[in-house]
């Protein structure tokens, strides 16, 4: 049985590209405007959404908003003809998965529509879970929420969580010890001092290219965020692979002399099986791109292409690994990743900033995702925060309005 995908454009010609690259492997559900989009949403079962951000009858930012907001496992991948930045980025911060320039490599467009299935599924799995292990539903849910938000705002900085992060928001299966949670929580606040941040490995990206000028560009973008290794063949890739303790993406080219890329990739998979990697080419083979999917590449980049485009799907691959780990976890007890008090205040402070930046007030529910002690408080989860919170003073407020109902 085919699997549900939603295409919101009013352009029939678009519509018809769509279906004729997708039909064989989806069910395509065709909306010209927002209005139907919503309506489809409500009746049918749908993971990944295709969006024309040039629809009309409902802005687009507003549109994404309320799908996510009414369909939060729904991916969005949006896209346009006008090759609009700034339509690009308002998409992402609104909640799309992924954006792309209309037309799109067929290849590529179904990679990146398979990504977005796996991920919606793979959270989906880990919601339930979660939930089976006596999770509150609503917790869970709240979770997994603040997960993809925070998921997104680091997306757009060329970022990505942690580990540790990722795994502390995953939310708990046992209650924890109730006895002392207020005087821990208000000591740390009142006798607050700043504490060494924890140390992270430094994600590591190994660069593969014969092209030097495309090595040192790649570098002066990668330098800021990752460790970056590079080779300019695929021996020396392996070579160093073998003499890297851990390697978390690969960027590698097709092209080059010697070995191609996708010969080159099941070894580099063999070394570090956990990696993710992302063919990058100037050239457009949908051929080749077809087998270096099956052999284990996660995405495929086209040269030339924007820095924010690539710090993106970078970001994009290392949830991928994190949740892959989630997954490995779960027929297990999930393992402990506390986080130092200094981390929790930063985490909530970010989160607390990326919604109020959309004028969104937290919740009582979403705090204690991140302080689970708090809990059992007397608070109920629908009740907000202040929006005019300085956030040196977010902790301080918690600690003074759990204080005023003892």
């Amino acid at each position: 049985m085919l699997k549900n995908i939603l295409v919101i454009d009013y352009s029939e010609h678009n519509l018809t590209k769509l279906d004729s690259i997708l039909h064989r492997r989806y069910n395509l559900k065709k909306a010209i405007n927002g209005e139907q989009g919503l309506e489809i949403l409500r009746e049918e079962e749908i993971l990944v959404a295709l969006l024309n951000l040039e629809t009309t009858d409902i802005n687009s930012t507003e549109l994404i908003e309320t799908i996510v907001a009414r369909h939060n496992n729904t991916q969005i991948i949006s896209y346009t003809s006008t090759k609009d930045m700034e339509a690009c980025i308002s998409s992402l911060k609104a909640g799309a998965f992924f954006y792309f320039n209309f037309p799109i490599e067929p290849e590529v467009l179904k990679n990146k529509i398979l990504i977005a299935e796996d991920r919606a599924g793979s959270i989906e799995q880990l919601r339930k879970v979660y939930e089976k292990r006596s999770v509150k539903a609503h917790n869970a849910t709240t979770a997994m929420d603040i997960i993809q938000k925070l998921m997104l705002k680091r997306n757009l900085d060329g970022e990505a969580l942690t580990t540790k992060e990722f795994f502390y928001l995953l939310p708990a299966t046992e209650q924890a010890n109730q006895n002392s949670w207020f005087n821990e929580f208000t000591s740390h606040i009142k006798n607050f001092r700043q504490e060494k941040g924890e140390e992270e490995n430094q994600i590591t990206v190994l660069v593969v290219d014969d092209d030097e000028n495309m090595q040192d560009s790649l570098n002066d973008i990668l330098e800021e965020h990752y460790n970056v290794l590079a080779a300019s063949n695929g021996p020396e890739a392996i070579k160093l692979a073998k003499e890297t303790k851990l390697i978390d993406i690969v960027l590698l080219d097709i092209h080059m002399p010697g070995p191609k890329g996708h010969f080159v990739l099941p070894e580099l998979k063999a070394v570090h099986p956990d990696s993710e990697i992302i063919i990058i080419t100037a050239y457009k083979d949908t051929e080749i791109a077809s087998i270096a999917f099956d052999r284990g590449a996660y995405t495929y980049l086209c040269k030339p292409f924007f820095r924010s485009t690539l710090l993106a799907t970078i970001s994009d691959a290392l949830q991928a690994k994190y949740i892959k780990k989630a997954l490995a976890e779960i027929g297990e007890t999930p393992t402990d990743f506390p986080l130092t008090f200094t981390n929790k205040t930063k985490l909530i402070t970010e989160y607390y900033n990326t919604q109020k930046i959309k004028n969104r007030a937290i919740t009582f529910g979403e705090v204690f995702a991140f302080y689970p002690n708090l809990t059992d408080c007397g608070i109920p989860d629908e009740e907000v925060l202040p929006m005019d919170l300085e956030p040196q003073h977010i902790l301080s407020w918690i600690s003074d309005k759990i204080e005023s109902l003892s």
